[in-house]
């Protein structure tokens, strides 16, 4: 950016403004681009994997509902927030998995509990991107969405 022209830049400026205005008045996004048809494999893991990752959700609700309630409380802009949260996430989730350990070195936890928690807490992040990925599932209108999205971006960004 340093190294383009004045008059260069203010014409992607423009594009990319008028890029981001159709793409809202057709009810598209770039989200959109990514989205995929769901084949049967893809509804057998969706159906199957439902209870371990609501499972693994549960487990690990308590160190990241509270990671979410202390970056709300210590964030002071939005800027800090997703790297507040993260850090936090992550001492939490530790401070989490030593309990378990302690408990289980002391006899009140069996030991396969702890593994089951990592098993069903990565299951469950995995649950959820695949979620993210087949979002649109049921909708007559995703794929022309989709289309219209990679028309409207071949449109602005398409190189010759």
């Amino acid at each position: 950016m340093d190294a383009m022209e004045e008059n260069t830049f203010l014409e992607l400026k423009e594009e990319l403004k008028d890029f981001k205005k159709e793409l809202k008045a057709s009810n598209s996004g770039l989200e959109k681009l990514t989205l995929k048809k769901a084949g049967i494999l893809q509804y057998v893991v969706f159906i199957l994997g439902l209870l371990p990752a609501f499972a693994g959700y549960l487990l690990h609700l308590m160190p990241l509902g509270l990671a979410l309630l202390l970056a709300k409380k210590n964030a002071t802009s939005k800027e800090f927030f997703g790297s507040i949260r993260f850090v936090l996430s992550i001492v939490a989730v530790f401070v989490y998995y030593l309990i378990l350990i302690s408990l289980w070195a002391t006899g009140i936890l069996p030991g396969y509990f702890i593994l089951l928690c990592v098993i069903l807490g990565y299951f469950a992040r995995y649950y959820y991107d695949f979620w993210q990925e087949f979002v649109y599932w049921g909708k007559p209108f995703r794929e022309a969405q989709r289309l219209k999205a990679v028309e409207i971006y071949r449109r602005y960004f398409q190189t010759h």
